[in-house]
């Protein structure tokens, strides 16, 4: 539904007009709760966040190719989150069309490509309301406590810290539809010469040691380019860092921020 959390409505909308970027980031909740762009913009680094909840390659690829002529990054951070390289998107599809403000072909084929009838039949709505509903919509900018920093993309949740669980141990399992997806965005960011490089972002150690095949999903990706897992890279508190299993809290943002960018500038991947 229009609205719902995450801010996609908003975030949508700001893609429109933000240009000629240092960085575009691209993925799920981890990405537009995890790189807050005001830290990126104090580095001198203009940077905007196309995150959405629950993004699976298939979303990616759409918002890459509806957005990426307008705002022309210079790089693009491509979120790697396996857990949603093994779901179906249809969540994010639903999400993502219900919070656009006019429908084209290609969100159609986005819709028809999850093979959910209740994809569709968002669609169909979100097209009649779309024709019929000819109000402004105005997302509020703070909701429940999370605030959307405009132009940015980022959403700041409330400072909440996370009581470890445990979790039983599993799989991480990857669909071929997901992957070819995933090809797909890297072969049209090759064709539009912008660099990419691969990212998976930290989640708390109780939950990503409850993966079993953590190198093999490494193995995979670093086939693909440059890739870096930060699981290993960064240290950081389950307790004290993360509102949740998987994402960061503001204080965590802010030291994974400042360590992603000197990694960025270590690396020669930004020269800011």
């Amino acid at each position: 539904m229009r609205g719902s959390s995450g801010h996609t409505y908003s975030r949508l909308e700001d893609a429109k007009v933000v240009r000629d970027l240092d960085i575009l980031f691209i993925g799920t909740s981890l990405t537009f709760r995890g790189y807050d762009t005001r830290i990126f913009d104090q580095e001198g680094i203009k940077s905007f966040n196309l995150g959405t909840a629950g993004e699976t390659p298939q979303q990616s690829e759409y918002l890459l190719k509806k957005h990426l002529k307008n705002i022309s990054p210079k790089l693009v951070i491509y979120e790697i989150n396996p857990e949603w390289f093994g779901n179906n998107g249809s969540g994010s599809a639903i999400d993502i069309i219900s919070n656009m403000k006019f429908l084209d072909l290609a969100s159609l084929r986005m819709a028809v490509i999850t093979h959910d009838i209740q994809v569709f039949n968002t669609y169909v709505y979100s097209l009649m309301t779309s024709i019929l509903d000819n109000e402004n919509y105005l997302e509020l900018n703070e909701k429940n406590g999370q605030i959307y920093i405009k132009n940015g993309g980022f959403v700041e949740s409330p400072l909440k810290m996370y009581h470890p669980e445990s979790f039983g141990i599993k799989r991480l399992k990857i669909k071929d539809q997901q992957l070819s997806a995933f090809e797909r965005s890297l072969n049209f960011l090759k064709d539009k010469n912008i660099s990419v490089i691969l990212v998976r972002p930290p989640i708390t150690q109780t939950l990503y040691t409850s993966f079993s095949n953590n190198n093999k999903i490494d193995k995979l990706f670093s086939s693909y380019g440059e890739y870096y897992n930060f699981n290993k890279r960064i240290k950081l508190n389950d307790s004290l860092h993360f509102s949740d299993a998987r994402h960061l809290n503001q204080d965590g943002v802010i030291t994974y921020n400042n360590f992603f960018i000197e990694f960025l500038k270590k690396e020669k991947i930004i020269y800011n």
